[in-house]
């Protein structure tokens, strides 16, 4: 049985590539998105599998070094396997002007101009 929750993976901002994320309980003031993006805090930023609804108890990935991410790119934008990502929480994209940070790439020569729409990033 296919859980009504459970997004397409092209709709997805952020998807689990492989790993076992860190879940801790999230209760969202607004509406959440499986794949979506969310600052945390300045300085944590978190990802939720599932749909989760206004003031309900869910669950949210929170880096710890145990998950590789498959982020979609930002238009323009390109990475080196070890650089820095960070993402813009309102468009959830991976960008170099993103102000919430997500972790480090581990893919080579990821490029938006090549025609790459995705970056494998480590959730930390």
């Amino acid at each position: 049985m296919t859980n009504p929750a459970q997004v397409a993976s092209a709709d997805l901002a952020a998807e689990l590539h492989h790993g076992d994320p860190l879940m801790i309980d999230y209760m969202p003031s607004d509406a959440v998105k499986g794949g979506q993006m969310l600052a945390y805090s300045a300085e944590v930023t978190v990802v939720a599998h599932n749909d989760i609804g206004a003031l309900e108890m869910g669950a949210v990935a929170f880096p710890s070094s145990h998950a590789v991410y498959r982020v979609k790119l930002a238009t323009g934008q390109s990475y080196s396997m070890g650089d820095a990502v960070t993402v813009d929480i309102a468009t959830q994209r991976a960008t170099s002007s993103g102000t919430a940070p997500f972790g480090v790439c581990v893919a080579k020569d990821v490029d938006q101009a090549a025609g790459d729409v995705f970056v494998y990033v480590v959730h930390r």
